[in-house]
C-alpha cells in the first residue's frame, strides 16, 4: 500500500513539475490581457491657463499606435489604442479646466479606449500631436456662449436611438485618424459607431492610413472600400465585405441561374397540355380585362376571347397561366365604387332704397261781395292754377294747393303739418320718407350620384323659346335657363375624392329686341376633399347702385333751405351666389 501511495505522489509531483516547466517557458497559451499588459499606455495631465495637455506614452517597442474620432449625443471624444492597456488614472479635476467634463477607460481584450466627456452639444476644440512613443491631446475651452446640453435628455435619447439603430442607419459628421491600421480593424470600428455587425473575409487585407475630419460617416466607409477596391452589402443591420470582383461573380452566377431556371420553365411549359377555361366577369370592362390579360400574363401557346353576350372570358393556355388569370381577374373584376356629390348653391340678395320727398303749399284768399280773391299752390299740371269756387266764397282745400310737390313714390312714412291762419295765410308742409330693406335667399341643393372616374350630371331650369331670322326664314330656337351640377369623381387609396366640378345657375334677363338676355353664374374647379367633407368651392358678388335727384331749379341748391325744393333717390342691390360641395363615397 505504501508503494502506491508513493507512486501516486510521484506522478503527481512529476505533472506539477511539466505544467510549472511549460508556463515558465511560455509554452501554454496565455490570454490577451496578458500580452496587451506587455505594452502599458501611461498618461500624464497638466493645465496652463485655458488648456489641458494629456500625453500618452506607451511602453512598447513599436510607436504608439492609436485611433481617435468624436461622437454625439452628447458629445465626447474617444481614444483608441489597439492592443495596448490603460492604466486608470483621475484627471477628472484637470479635465474640467477645460470645455470638457469627465474622464473614463475601459480596457478590452483587442484594445483600450479612453473617453472625454463633454458638457456642451458642440464638442469643444481640441488638437493632436503624435511622435514615435507620445500621443499629444491638447483639450480647449468651449467658445463663449456655447449651449450645454441636458445630460439626462441626451442619456434618454441615446437610449431610443439605441433601439432604433439596428434598422437606421446614422449618417452624422466622424473625425478619424488612423496610421497603418490593419484594415479589418478599421471595417470593425466604423461598424461599431453604427452598432452594425460586420462579415470579412481573408480576402480583405491590407493597412489603412489616413485622417478625416467631420465627414460623413457613409463618406468614410465609402473612401475606405474605393482605396482597396472593396464592396459592400447590407442586410438589415449585418454588413458584409468582400473584394469588388468576388461581388461580380456571384451577381452573374446568379443571373446565370435565373437564365437556367427560365429556360427550364419554358421547356416545362412547352411540353405542358393546354386547357380551356371560361371566366365570368361582373364589374370591369370585359376588353379592358383581356387586354391585360393577354399582355401579362398569357404564354405564347395560349390565347384570350370575349364573349360580349355572357360578358365572359374564354382563355385557353396551361394551366398554370389559366390559375394566374383567374387571380388576376379576382383583384380586377370589382364593384366600381360611388360618390355621392351635394352642392348646396346659396344666392343671397340684399337690397335697399332710401328716398326723401317734400310737398308743401299754402293758400290765400279773401272774399268780398261774393267774390274771392286768393293765391295757392296747384299739384297739376296744365290747369290755371286758380282753385275752385265754392258757394259763398270757401277756402279751396289744403290737400290740393301744393306748390311744391315731390313727394316719396313708395311712402312708408310721413309727416303732415298744418300752421294755422295768419292774417289769412295758409301754409302746409308735408314732409315724407321712405326705407326700405330686402333679403332673399335662394337655396338650391342638386344631389347626383356618380362611378367612380366615371362623368355625373344633373340640371333643372327651362329652356326659353327666341327667333332668328336666315336665309330659309324665321325658326324659333331654344336657350336653356337651368341649374346644373357636373361633376367627375376620383377616389384615391386613402379615401379622399378627388374632382372636377362644373356648377352652373342660369336664369331669364331682361328682354332685348333680339330675344330675352341669360344670366349665366358659373364656377369650374377642381378639388380634394376628405370623405364627407365640405368646401367653399367659390362666392360670386354683383353690386348695384343708384341715385337720383329731382328739384326746383336755383332754389334747390340753397343750402339747408334747399331741401324744401327737392327730391332724393337712393337704391343699391348686392347679389352674391356662394357654392358648398360635399362628396360622401357610398359603402
Amino acid at each position: 500500500m505504501n508503494n502506491i501511495y508513493n507512486v501516486r505522489q510521484a506522478k503527481k509531483s512529476v505533472i506539477f513539475f511539466l505544467v510549472s516547466a511549460f508556463l515558465l517557458t511560455g509554452f501554454l497559451p496565455t490570454s490577451s490581457s496578458a500580452e496587451n499588459r506587455k505594452n502599458l499606455i501611461l498618461l500624464t495631465a497638466s493645465a496652463q491657463d485655458d488648456t489641458v495637455t494629456l500625453i500618452f506614452r506607451n511602453t512598447a517597442i513599436n510607436n504608439i499606435d492609436y485611433n481617435i474620432f468624436t461622437l454625439d449625443g452628447p458629445s465626447r471624444l474617444v481614444i483608441d489604442f489597439p492592443g495596448a492597456f490603460f492604466e486608470k488614472t483621475d484627471i477628472d479635476q484637470i479635465i474640467r479646466k477645460s470645455g470638457y467634463s469627465q474622464f473614463r477607460s475601459l480596457n478590452h481584450d483587442d484594445k483600450s479606449r479612453v473617453v472625454i466627456d463633454s458638457d456642451y452639444i458642440t464638442l469643444p476644440p481640441f488638437t493632436q500631436q503624435a511622435s514615435d512613443h507620445e500621443l499629444i491631446i491638447n483639450l480647449k475651452k468651449a467658445a463663449p456662449g456655447s449651449a450645454k446640453n441636458n445630460r439626462q435628455k441626451q442619456k434618454k435619447i441615446a437610449q431610443e436611438n439605441k433601439k432604433n439603430r439596428p434598422f437606421k442607419q446614422q449618417n452624422k459628421p466622424i473625425t478619424v485618424d488612423f496610421k497603418g491600421t490593419d484594415i479589418q480593424n478599421v471595417f470593425r470600428f466604423l461598424a461599431e459607431i453604427n452598432h452594425l455587425n460586420v462579415v470579412m473575409g481573408d480576402d480583405v487585407s491590407g493597412t489603412v492610413t489616413l485622417r478625416l475630419k467631420d465627414v460623413p460617416w457613409k463618406q468614410v466607409l465609402s473612401i475606405v472600400l474605393k482605396t482597396h477596391q472593396l464592396g459592400m452589402e447590407r442586410e438589415g443591420n449585418v454588413v458584409r465585405i468582400a473584394p469588388i470582383e468576388v461581388f461580380t461573380s456571384e451577381q452573374l452566377a446568379r443571373e446565370e441561374k435565373k437564365r437556367a431556371l427560365a429556360e427550364s420553365k419554358k421547356v416545362e411549359e412547352d411540353i405542358q397540355d393546354t386547357v380551356l377555361k371560361i371566366l365570368k366577369v361582373n364589374f370591369a370592362d370585359i376588353d379592358d380585362v383581356a387586354s391585360k390579360i393577354e399582355n401579362t400574363i398569357i404564354s405564347d401557346r395560349g390565347s384570350v376571347e370575349t364573349d360580349p353576350r355572357t360578358n365572359s372570358l374564354i382563355i385557353s393556355d396551361i394551366p398554370d397561366r389559366i390559375v394566374r388569370a383567374e387571380t388576376l381577374l379576382r383583384e380586377l373584376d370589382e364593384p366600381v365604387r360611388q360618390v355621392m356629390i351635394e352642392a348646396k348653391i346659396v344666392k343671397i340678395e340684399r337690397n335697399s332704397a332710401q328716398e326723401f320727398g317734400v310737398q308743401w303749399g299754402g293758400t290765400w284768399g279773401k272774399s268780398s261781395n261774393d267774390r274771392y280773391y286768393g293765391i295757392n299752390g296747384n299739384n297739376s299740371l296744365g290747369s290755371t292754377g286758380l282753385p275752385p269756387i265754392s258757394d259763398g266764397g270757401a277756402i279751396p282745400d289744403i290737400a290740393s294747393s301744393y306748390a311744391v310737390n315731390l313727394p316719396a313714390t313708395g311712402m312708408t312714412s310721413g309727416l303732415g303739418l298744418i300752421f294755422g291762419k295768419i292774417d289769412q295765410y295758409n301754409l302746409n308742409v308735408k314732409l315724407s320718407a321712405m326705407q326700405g330693406q330686402g333679403n332673399a335667399h335662394i337655396l338650391s341643393s342638386p344631389k347626383v350620384l356618380a362611378l367612380n372616374q366615371h362623368s355625373a350630371r344633373i340640371g333643372q331650369g327651362q329652356e326659353i323659346p327666341y327667333q332668328t331670322t336666315s336665309q330659309e326664314g324665321t325658326t324659333t330656337e331654344f336657350k336653356k335657363a337651368e341649374l346644373s351640377l357636373e361633376v367627375t369623381p376620383t377616389i384615391t387609396n386613402n379615401a379622399m375624392v378627388s374632382m372636377e366640378v362644373i356648377v352652373s345657375k342660369d336664369s331669364k334677363g331682361e328682354n332685348t329686341a333680339d330675344g330675352p338676355a341669360i344670366n349665366t353664374q358659373t364656377i369650374t374647379t377642381s378639388l380634394l376633399l376628405k370623405d364627407g367633407e365640405t368646401a367653399v368651392v367659390g362666392g360670386i358678388i354683383e353690386s348695384n347702385r343708384s341715385n337720383s335727384n329731382e328739384g326746383v331749379p336755383v332754389v334747390s341748391k340753397i343750402p339747408l333751405l334747399g331741401w324744401l325744393f327737392k327730391h332724393d333717390y337712393k337704391d343699391s342691390d348686392q347679389t352674391e351666389l356662394m357654392i358648398f360641395i360635399t362628396p360622401t363615397i357610398i359603402k
